[in-house]
């Protein structure tokens, strides 16, 4: 059991690389009505729901970090990424307990 978990975790941040790799590659391309989807923050957000939370945060700060030294942006504004993608993790997880709750009542 802990081997396909060990495997899982492996499967995630490899996932979560090729995304990261593509983002960076595609980022200039991909925009939707002028706007640029976050697709590591997509990653993120499923890890939240099927990952342990220590795990999902950590991937969060780790992966925000590398998206602000690799992307190009104003020096400025350097360490929002992880501090904006951490928050955002550490709050729905949160929050999960009540949208659990509230499933068996509004869907």
């Amino acid at each position: 059991m802990i081997e396909t978990r060990q495997n899982r975790l492996i499967g995630a941040y490899v996932v979560m690389s090729i995304l990261f790799i593509l983002s960076i590659i595609f980022n200039d391309f991909i925009s939707i009505a002028g706007v640029r989807p976050d697709m590591l923050l997509i990653i993120l957000l499923f890890l939240v729901f099927n990952e342990k939370s220590i795990f999902a945060i950590i991937a969060a700060f780790g992966f925000g970090l590398l998206q602000d030294i690799f992307l190009p942006g104003s020096i400025q504004y350097w360490g929002l990424s992880p501090l904006f993608k951490t928050l955002i993790i550490y709050s729905l997880l949160k929050l999960l307990p009540f949208v659990e709750r509230l499933h068996g009542i509004y869907f």
